[in-house]
């Protein structure tokens, strides 16, 4: 996950200033447990939460399958972090 400043600046006919900061963070998608990369504990993380195990993970990063999204955390989702991990899919 990165951390990055969006500075807005705003000037009107008086040549008033005014300016804005805004922290963002962006997010790595399938990075469950926000560690900063992709590993075996995110898919273990969702496969955790499909049964009960973990509290539900953002949505935002554990959506990956279909590769769009779907709006829900599924055993898919699990499996296609796995299989990217061992090569057999495009990084979500």
């Amino acid at each position: 996950n990165l951390t990055h400043e969006l500075v807005v600046t705003a000037t009107d006919g008086a040549d008033n200033t005014n300016t804005s900061v805004i922290g963002l963070t962006v997010l790595l998608r399938g990075d469950v447990v926000r560690d900063g990369e992709l590993n075996s504990a995110d898919a273990l993380y969702i496969a955790k939460y499909l049964v009960g195990k973990e509290s539900m993970p953002s949505l935002l990063v554990s959506d990956m399958s279909p590769a769009q999204g779907d709006g829900k955390i599924t055993s898919a989702d699990a499996l296609y972090l796995a299989k990217y991990l061992v090569g057999n899919e495009a990084a979500p």
